[in-house]
């Protein structure tokens, strides 16, 4: 059974010696020695004889070419730029008079996988020649293609770590964060709450925690129904985080129970922050239209300047215990002093129980 041939496309203005090379190839390289012809491939050659023959071939089913230097129409760089250009990745061998330094780096730099002189005995080592050049274009190509999938590897495998990244950062955020509200669960308030306690201790700093509720929040449930309540909820969440400081902790305590952790921070900023949100939901709220007026908030503000604390947890009950007068007094704000209570702002609403 016949080899299957190898096709050569042959860019060549001489004739004869573009016809003694095809008579070579094709025949397996009758003259050449024996080890030679074992060596070469067996090849189908197809021959162009200048630069506008070669615009109209069809590359695409020519595994190497071979074009010399010297055309009636232009070099072998240009035949060689042609090639490049229409099928990049067909292997091109130029053939010129005397291969020299600057003419090797030339082809080199141009694309040529090799510049071969004219001799005498080149149609005759051509099958050998060519099936070298062959398999070097082969093992190179092969390398590229390993490179590239190895660079698509890679870039799969960071895309794949980003991702997972990104699933981590969201599961984190999730472990951290209330689903309804988006402001932070009561585990991260926890933690903030010790460590803005321990900080405090250990760099002397004042800090405070605000105890907040919504007023009749049940009441409101029951009236316009739980998707208003969560709505609501949300919102409340949203005007906490807009009037506080980044460097607070807004977090939901449970139900309609919102807490704000406050390190590093004075009296008068603590009590000017508890107003300033107290104003901005009443005015974010007035859209709820209720039977009992408009929506409001009962805020327990405990400091430890003011509150003398013991430790964080009693910082917490006091402000506990501050939200739930203001709301059983009708006081909008009111703050845990060391020897009782302070109505910080009043607000006619009378009992904000429910």
């Amino acid at each position: 059974m016949e080899r299957e041939r190898n096709s050569l496309l042959i860019v060549d203005s001489d004739a004869r010696r573009a016809e003694r090379m095809r008579l070579a190839l094709e025949g397996g390289g009758a003259s050449a020695a024996n080890g030679e012809r074992a060596a070469g491939a067996s090849w189908r050659c197809r021959v162009v004889r200048s630069l506008a023959e070669l615009a109209t071939e069809n590359l695409g089913g020519h595994v190497m070419a071979l074009c010399d230097m010297s055309l009636k129409d232009g070099t072998g760089i240009d035949a060689l730029a042609y090639i490049r250009g229409a099928q990049p990745g067909l292997p091109v061998v130029l053939l010129c008079e005397e291969v020299n330094a600057s003419l090797a780096m030339e082809a080199t730099l141009a694309g040529a996988i090799d510049c071969l002189s004219r001799h005498d005995r080149l149609p005759q080592r051509l099958p050998a020649v060519l099936a070298r050049c062959l398999a070097l274009h082969e093992v190179v190509a092969e390398r590229e293609r390993m490179q590239k999938r190895l660079s698509q590897s890679v870039a799969q495998l960071a895309d794949e770590v980003t991702q997972l990244q990104n699933m981590i950062s969201n599961l984190e955020a999730a472990a951290v964060t209330d689903e309804l509200t988006g402001v932070h669960n009561r585990r991260q308030l926890n933690m903030a709450i010790d460590q803005c306690w321990l900080r405090g201790e250990r760099k002397g700093e004042a800090m405070a925690f605000l105890m907040i509720d919504v007023d009749r929040f049940k009441h409101l449930n029951d009236e316009l129904g739980h998707q208003a309540g969560d709505a609501l909820l949300r919102l409340l969440g949203r005007v906490l985080r807009d009037n506080t400081r980044q460097t607070d902790v807004v977090a939901r305590y449970g139900g309609d129970e919102f807490c704000v952790v406050m390190p590093h921070i004075g009296v008068e900023e603590t009590l000017g922050i508890a107003r300033r949100i107290a104003d901005a939901f009443e005015q974010a709220a007035a859209g709820y239209p209720t039977s009992f007026g408009r929506v409001g908030l009962s805020i327990g503000v405990a400091h430890t300047l003011i509150s003398r604390p013991s430790h964080a947890a009693q910082l917490v009950a006091q402000a506990d215990e501050a939200m739930y007068h203001a709301k059983r007094q009708g006081v909008r704000v009111m703050a845990r002093g060391e020897n009782g209570l302070l109505a910080v702002e009043n607000g006619p609403r009378g009992d904000a129980t429910g």
